[in-house]
């Protein structure tokens, strides 16, 4: 069984980058929810405004597990390079949209090492359109295999950003902070959040 609870909302400048909050909020509600749930496991993950060298360096601090979404760029696309083109192929055989999935070990200038990504090379069709080239890279402190991390995992965090939209829109003019983080009935095995434009999501698996 799963269940979502919004425990933060901040309103910020329009003119805010996505990361900008992110550490203060996650510092204060880690530690109430290691208190709350001795047992669980914690997963963040973040969508691509979040891949910062700060936001890397307090995860990996921290310690929970994390899928943070990275911006394509020139290094990354040569490591996915081989991986699209047999998704082209693959694609234009089937007429169908084609994804394959990899790993490299990569560091942006600003990391002191290298981290884990994961590479989707997407090709995607829609009838009457041009095939369209929309690769994917996900760093992660995961060891699961590629397809299960991104497929499995990183995508449902669009799940559930779409089922919080009804709401945070009415609450978006207001600041929300949870003053505790309360367990319920029956103590979770695993906690995921998902943290977009300021606003904190958790996902309960029972």
């Amino acid at each position: 069984m799963l269940t979502q609870n919004v425990r933060s909302i901040w309103l910020r400048p329009g003119n805010a980058t996505a990361s900008v909050g992110a550490i203060w909020i996650l510092s204060r509600l880690l530690p109430r929810l290691r208190t709350a749930f001795p047992r669980a496991r914690l997963r963040v993950r973040f969508d691509g405004g979040f891949a910062a060298p700060e936001i890397f360096a307090f995860l990996e601090r921290e310690g929970p597990e994390y899928l943070v979404a990275m911006a394509k760029n020139q290094i990354l696309e040569r490591r996915a390079a081989r991986l699209m083109g047999t998704a082209r192929r693959l694609s234009r055989e089937s007429g169908e949209t084609a994804h394959l999935y990899s790993e490299c070990r990569y560091a942006a200038s600003t990391w002191p090492e290298r981290r884990r990504v994961v590479i989707n090379a997407e090709v995607v069709r829609h009838p009457e359109r041009e095939p369209k080239d929309n690769p994917n890279f996900v760093v992660t402190n995961l060891k699961q295999s590629p397809r299960h991390l991104y497929e499995a995992i990183y995508c449902l965090r669009g799940d559930i950003e779409n089922r919080f939209k009804p709401g945070s829109r009415a609450q978006r003019a207001i600041g929300l902070e949870s003053p505790t983080v309360r367990p319920p009935r029956h103590a979770p095995q695993s906690l995921e959040f998902v943290l977009e434009t300021g606003e904190v999501f958790i996902r309960q698996s029972f």
